[in-house]
C-alpha cells in the first residue's frame, strides 16, 4: 500500500521524492537502475533514449515508506538539451561515471554543475561505477573522493554487474533526502507565531492606560 495508518485511524500518505540519474553514455546508469528495481544484472538492456521513468517504494528511517520517482536520463550529447526538464525540481541526483573512463569522470563534473544551476538544494551522490573492472580503472579512488569532498557530497563505488553498493547508494541518497525534508518540517513547526488577537485582560489594561 502507498499509505500507512497513523494514530486515531488517520491515513498518512507516503512522501514522494524525484531522483534523477545523470552521467555520460555507457557509464552504467540504466544497469544500476535495473539492478535496483529487479535485483539482477542484464546484458540485454537497450540504451536510454531521452529518459525512462520508474516508480519504486523504499523504506527509510527503519519504518517509513517513501515513493521514488526515478528518472534515468540518456548520456548521449544529442539529448543534453532535454536534461533540464528531467532534473528540474528533483530532490536527489546520482551523478555516475565509469571508473575505467577518464572522459566520463570529466563529464560527471559538468553534469554536476548543470544540476546545481537548476536544483541547487538537491541531495547528490557521486558514483564510480564498474568496480568489477577495478583492475582496468583510470580514475583513482582518491580523485572521486576529492571531487565529492570539494562539492560537499557523498561518494560510493558500485558495480551493476555484481550488485555492489547499488541498493546502498540509492538508500543513502533517499535517507539524506528524508532527513533533510523532516528537518525542514521540524523547523517550520518550531517557528512561534504570535497571536494578534486582544485578550479581555489586555483590553481592560488598555482602557486604564493613561499613555
Amino acid at each position: 500500500m502507498d499509505s500507512r495508518r497513523g494514530g486515531g485511524g488517520a491515513e498518512q500518505v507516503s512522501p514522494s521524492y524525484k531522483i534523477v540519474f545523470l552521467g555520460a553514455s555507457s557509464v552504467g546508469k540504466i544497469s544500476i537502475c535495473h539492478y535496483f528495481i529487479k535485483g539482477e544484472f542484464s546484458n540485454d538492456l537497450a540504451s536510454t533514449v531521452g529518459a525512462t521513468f520508474h516508480l519504486q517504494k523504499l523504506k527509510v528511517g527503519g519504518e517509513n515508506w517513501v515513493k521514488l520517482k526515478i528518472w534515468d536520463t540518456a548520456g548521449q550529447e544529442r539529448f543534453r538539451s532535454l536534461l533540464p526538464m528531467y532534473y528540474k525540481g528533483c530532490q536527489g541526483a546520482l551523478i555516475v561515471y565509469d571508473m575505467t573512463s577518464r572522459e566520463s569522470f570529466e563529464a560527471a563534473k559538468s553534469y554536476l554543475q548543470l544540476l546545481r544551476n537548476q536544483s541547487e538544494e538537491a541531495e547528490v551522490l557521486l558514483i564510480a561505477n564498474k568496480s568489477d573492472l577495478s583492475h582496468m580503472r583510470t580514475v583513482p579512488t582518491q580523485d572521486g573522493m576529492r571531487l565529492a569532498s570539494n562539492e560537499g557530497i557523498e561518494y560510493l563505488e558500485t558495480s551493476a554487474k555484481s550488485g555492489q553498493n547499488i541498493r546502498e547508494a540509492i538508500q543513502k541518497l533517499t535517507e539524506s533526502i528524508y532527513k533533510k525534508s523532516h528537518n525542514t518540517e521540524a523547523s517550520v513547526k518550531d517557528t512561534v507565531t504570535l497571536d494578534s488577537r486582544t485578550t479581555p485582560h489586555a483590553e481592560e489594561t488598555k482602557k486604564n492606560c493613561s499613555c
